[in-house]
């Protein structure tokens, strides 16, 4: 063989290989969930939450979060979370309310998926009101999806989370959270 075709050859290879690697980052993902609300006789009882994931956070972004923390302090790392656009919440409500996500992670475990939705904590219900305290500082999802497709989730009304030198955002504490009823994916 020419050793042109076996460089072309290597460098499609490389290419197709990026490309596969690339995918699941950008891969839209969509779910719907379900929240019981216990509140007053006036409120919904139960919520209906659509979660759009339009992309992922990747290790670069997380480590670009970890060093505008470090070099320019919580202010400066708020900023830059606020301004990570990576899908939308929406609450169903007769309000609706639709809350930005700033950083999603798909992660693999050994019973399937974890993902989970970073988003500052904010009043997510005209109903419900939150002390938004400096305790917890942010709202997570987590959803975990086993090998046959079956998905459970939690949501955190409060929680605070770190950033991993691996490229991570993990949950560090957390509110009691809310479980999820009839999670299931959409796209």
């Amino acid at each position: 063989m020419d050793r042109g075709v076996v460089k072309s050859l290597f460098f499609c290879l490389i290419i197709g290989t990026c490309l596969v690697l690339t995918i699941p980052l950008s891969a839209k993902e969509e779910f719907r969930a379900r929240l019981l609300n216990v509140g007053g006789p006036i409120q919904e009882k139960v919520m209906t939450l659509a979660i759009s994931i339009e992309n992922y956070t990747t290790v670069d972004e997380v480590r670009q979060l970890q060093q505008t923390l470090y070099l320019g302090g919580y202010s400066a790392f708020l900023k830059s979370f606020h301004e990570m656009d990576k899908g939308v919440i929406r609450f169903k409500s007769g309000r609706g309310f639709n809350i930005r996500i700033n950083a999603a992670q798909s992660r693999t475990t050994e019973n399937g998926r974890k993902i989970l939705v970073f988003t500052e904590r904010q009043s997510w219900s005209a109903d419900i009101t939150i002390n938004l305290s400096s305790r917890f500082l942010f709202m997570v999802i987590e959803l975990e999806i086993d090998k046959n497709g079956k998905t459970k989730g939690r949501f955190y009304p409060g929680a605070n989370i770190q950033m991993s030198g691996k490229g991570t955002i993990d949950i560090e504490s957390f509110e009691a959270p809310k479980i999820f009823m009839g999670v299931r994916k959409l796209k």
